[in-house]
């Protein structure tokens, strides 16, 4: 059995009832988008309404663990430094939701000693799980759930000549096109949420998702990180780095997201476009 399988039961039952929750305050929502304060996007009484539900739902499961979620964190604090760390986002995707459309979904992550162990992606439109584990013997299981039915999540086979990337549907960059002009990827897949890029890849839809932005923080990328790693994929830095779980919330440099075979592939060529742009001294 999962060692994690307790947590796992947990984060599927939070996320479908937050998905439901989500769901039924959508054309309520709609009419009422609003700017966060601190400037990092739009808010939604979705948003709060599904944070407040798996926040009481994490924290009566799990008491002795730490809880970050988008809705409740300063993004300038230093993360806990704690063993078992939650991070959520209940509503990944709010640009596209608060304009109607279909790319959002809800995102529960853990974090064991700094590194993600688990992670839960749904989306409420279709009813679709993805999740991954990684226990701590080292065994990884990575599953789309569907209708009952469960899939087991593998990447695809690696080949550069036919590489599919998927770009941001809410934040374009034209320095990302570029960049993809210049390594030669000619199919582009447009699509909200981190979540969901990253369930694409696992599934075995792409191989490759890039950004350069700076607003991705720590509740983006906890839990499609813990799904790609357990489906033979990965999720780092733009450049390759490990993303950081301690610190500030932000990954500041953008992020990297592919099959290893596509990452091993790209990273090196992404390295070189970088230091061309931004040449040293």
């Amino acid at each position: 059995m999962n060692p994690l399988h307790q947590e796992l039961d947990c984060a599927l039952r939070l996320a479908e009832a937050a998905g439901s929750l989500i769901l039924e305050k959508r054309s309520v929502a709609l009419a009422n988008v609003t700017q966060k304060s601190n400037n990092q996007g739009p808010v939604t009484e979705a948003d709060l309404a599904a944070d407040a539900l798996i926040s009481e739902g994490l924290r009566h499961a799990f008491p002795d663990d730490v809880l970050i979620t988008e809705e409740t964190w300063a993004t300038d604090d230093d993360l806990p430094q704690a063993s078992r760390v939650w991070c959520v986002d209940p509503l990944d995707g709010t640009s596209d939701f608060s304009k109607g459309g279909p790319d959002y979904v809800v995102m529960i992550g853990l974090c064991i000693d700094g590194c993600p162990a688990l992670g839960v992606v749904y989306h409420p439109v279709s009813e679709t799980f993805w999740t991954g584990v990684t226990d701590v013997n080292g065994g990884k299981s990575a599953e789309k759930i569907h209708s009952g039915q469960r899939t087991p999540l593998q990447v695809r086979p690696f080949d550069a000549e036919r590489a599919a990337v998927l770009v941001s549907r809410s934040h374009p960059s034209r320095a990302i096109d570029q960049m993809l002009n210049e390594l030669g990827v000619q199919e582009r897949i447009t699509r909200g949420s981190v979540g969901l890029k990253g369930g694409a890849i696992a599934h075995g839809e792409a191989d490759l998702y890039v950004t350069a932005t700076n607003h991705i923080k720590v509740w983006d990328t906890c839990a499609p990180q813990a799904i790609l790693q357990a489906a033979g994929g990965q999720l780092t830095g733009l450049l390759g780095a490990p993303l950081s779980y301690t610190g500030k919330a932000s990954h500041p440099v953008g992020v990297c997201a592919a099959s290893n075979d596509a990452h091993a592939h790209f990273q090196p060529l992404i390295q070189k476009l970088w230091d061309r742009r931004h040449p040293a001294g």
